[in-house]
């Protein structure tokens, strides 16, 4: 009975001092479980991303070839385009400006013998003084009638959007009715009142060469046309004057 209660006890024993060891030996590997996990969340850190080819100092020397690349690509484009077309145009130029001057030199020498038969030939230096006598515009013009009345033909106030009333009124000072008709529409322009009405114009309006030749095609026509009025009220009267009689 004895030995039964001692194998009881023993075998007890050693339960409980299983018991104890897997107890313990549990809390060892916790505690390495923990020490594990510590040193994991000490270890250095890793990064993500993009993985880098290049250092900045790199970039910046590769963008400045491809900058200087550029520069020579639109250099060579230049030169091509100035060997294409600008040198062939200079080389013509060139020799357009050759053959001008010989062109000059001869008409210098055909204008040379021509004065010296006495020809009048015109160049470009006469029309040059011409314009610059004609750019001396008259600050008054003033015509006497033949009946003693003295006009400045430059003191009436005109535009020239308005000419066409301003050479009326100058055909009224200038001509009687009776002696504007009297001149056939052909000699009228070599009448001299006909030509004081066209210099009063320039001054008045201060016109060039160019633009007085413009304008005075229209005037000229409004000289013509008082002109035919006039004639035409001189028929009517003498129509009326002869049924009369």
């Amino acid at each position: 009975m004895n030995q039964v209660v001692q194998k009881k006890k023993k075998k007890r024993q050693l339960e409980e001092v299983n018991l104890e060891r897997d107890r313990f030996g549990h809390h060892d590997e916790t505690d390495d479980s923990d020490e594990e996990r510590t040193r994991k969340r000490v270890a250095a850190p890793s990064f993500t991303g993009h993985r880098v080819l290049t250092t900045h100092d790199k970039d910046a020397n590769s963008t400045i070839r491809t900058s200087h690349q550029l520069f020579d690509d639109f250099q060579f484009q230049q030169n091509k385009l100035e060997k294409r077309f600008l040198q062939p145009l200079l080389v013509s130029i060139k020799r357009q400006s050759e053959t001008l001057k010989e062109i000059i030199i001869t008409q210098t020498k055909i204008i040379r013998g021509l004065r010296r038969r006495h020809i009048h030939v015109e160049t470009n230096q006469d029309r040059d003084d011409e314009i610059g006598d004609q750019n001396d515009f008259k600050k008054e013009l003033v015509y006497t009638s033949a009946d003693g009345v003295v006009t400045d033909l430059l003191r009436r106030e005109a535009h020239k959007a308005t000419a066409n009333r301003y050479v009326t009124w100058l055909i009224d000072i200038v001509f009687k009715p009776n002696e504007l008709v009297a001149v056939s529409a052909q000699d009228l322009p070599q009448d001299h009142r006909y030509q004081l009405i066209k210099d009063a114009v320039k001054n008045k309006f201060h016109l060039t060469l160019d633009e007085m030749e413009q304008i005075w095609l229209w005037l000229h026509t409004v000289i013509l046309a008082k002109r035919r009025t006039l004639d035409a009220k001189f028929k009517r009267l003498g129509e009326k004057s002869m049924n009369i009689n």
